[in-house]
């Protein structure tokens, strides 16, 4: 009995110790919660890359959608007996030809769409929570906050903890402050732009001269040729019998009369 009661308090004081060094844990700890659907839907950033999304979405839709009509409308007139009976051999095939086509382009977009939907959504998130961490890095250092979760992680949490609405502003300061960096260095990078556009320029002028050059060398090779043709031509010439002369064909000429 004396052994279990001395063994009670040192369970006891295990707890209490535990106990303390989590109130003094929690003491020192400033904890903040953000709703990561409410950062998501309300800032600039979410905005943002929302629209962006939505944007691209509808333009693989309206594609999506056109081809698949054209696809219904070559299928209709291919089970319709009357237009095919209008048709000569080589229409026919080069309207199934088409259809074919269209049927691969459809299977191409949606894929692509397919794809798109899957890069695209996880792109959002990453671009947000990205700005979600740099904010939170400034809060945290501002307000002394040694940790900042997202509301999903917790099973509770006080409603003081909440930290949304500050996180929201944070993020939109540091979205209108890249905006403006942007900004400023847009004009700045039009002209060196053109700077290395016309350094680039003379560079292409630079190869004119010498293709002019070549050129040159090229017409100057042309007489050097004609020559080179005219002397083996008389080589050629001088290699021949010669002809003979006139007054040996005269004189063959008579001496066949007088005979």
């Amino acid at each position: 009995m004396f052994k279990e009661n001395i063994h009670m308090k040192k369970r006891y004081l295990v707890t209490a110790f535990i106990l303390a060094g989590l109130q003094l844990c929690a003491a020192e700890q400033k904890v903040g919660v953000v709703n990561f659907e409410n950062i998501f839907m309300e800032t600039k950033l979410g905005k943002q890359e929302q629209a962006s999304f939505e944007t691209m979405r509808k333009q693989f839709t309206t594609l999506l959608e056109d081809t698949e009509k054209q696809a219904r409308e070559l299928n209709d007139k291919l089970q319709d007996k009357d237009t095919l009976d209008g048709l000569s051999p080589e229409a026919e095939q080069e309207m199934r030809g088409k259809f074919a086509q269209l049927s691969e382009e459809m299977n191409r977009y949606q894929q692509q769409y397919y794809q798109f939907m899957q890069q695209g959504q996880q792109k959002i998130m990453q671009t947000v929570f990205g700005g979600i961490s740099q904010a939170s890095e400034k809060l945290a250092a501002a307000k002394g906050y040694t940790m900042i979760l997202n509301k999903h992680s917790c099973f509770y949490n006080a409603p003081a903890l909440d930290v949304t609405s500050d996180m929201v502003k944070e993020m939109d300061k540091n979205y209108e402050d890249e905006a403006k960096k942007q900004a400023v260095a847009a004009p700045v990078a039009a002209p060196l732009e053109a700077k290395k556009q016309t350094a680039a320029a003379p560079k292409e002028e630079t190869k004119k001269p010498a293709e002019a050059v070549i050129a040159k060398k090229e017409e100057a090779k042309k007489p050097a040729d004609a020559v080179a043709a005219k002397e083996t031509a008389k080589k050629e010439e001088a290699k021949k019998p010669a002809a003979p002369k006139a007054e040996e064909k005269k004189s063959a000429a008579e001496a066949s009369k007088s005979r």
